[in-house]
């Protein structure tokens, strides 16, 4: 739970260094926040990385802590996902239409994600023993490739950002 409030305090931030930097006529410090947001992205996806498990490691006799565990990780994309809709929300228009773009890019691509993780877990629920490990590596292998979309998402956003930033710049000069 803390490391969602933290993305979405890092999201809120980069939405309102985006705000910033249209505002800003001093070059130096636009080019002080791009910095900045490109140093919270960075470590945003760092923390993803840290925070990904190998789920490969479960036998069947582990299997209702495996289940646990994915639904865990189901409800950790359901809270990123609402969290960047929430902050695309209060965005409203003060944001370019680069990064809003970029936003709703990052959050169809999570959905689709969550929605195929989500009936692997459905199958994990139905496995049996004869057919554990192809179901325990189906989800797995999903799981990853949520996780990577996630820290794809966040680099659409970055780019965003600094599109948003440089036509902003190119306004000011």
């Amino acid at each position: 739970m803390r490391k969602r409030r933290f993305i979405g305090s890092m999201l809120t931030f980069v939405i309102a260094s985006t705000f910033v930097l249209v505002s800003c006529t001093n070059k130096t410090k636009q080019e002080e926040a791009t910095e900045e947001i490109h140093e919270d992205v960075v470590e945003i996806q760092q923390e993803i990385k840290e925070d990904i498990r190998d789920l490969k490691d479960y036998t069947f006799s582990e299997k209702e802590k495996f289940i646990e565990d994915v639904n865990e990780e189901l409800e950790d994309i359901n809270e990123e996902i609402a969290e960047m809709k929430a902050d695309l929300k209060k965005a409203g228009d003060n944001i370019s239409a680069e990064t809003r773009a970029a936003y709703e890019k990052s959050i169809a691509n999570l959905e689709k994600m969550r929605d195929a993780y989500k009936k692997n877990v459905e199958k994990v629920e139905k496995s049996t023993e004869s057919n554990w490990e192809e179901t325990k590596n189906d989800v797995s292998d999903t799981y990853d490739k949520t996780k990577k979309n996630i820290k794809e998402s966040w680099e659409d956003l970055k780019r965003g950002v600094t599109e948003g930033v440089n036509k902003a710049k190119d306004r000011l000069d």
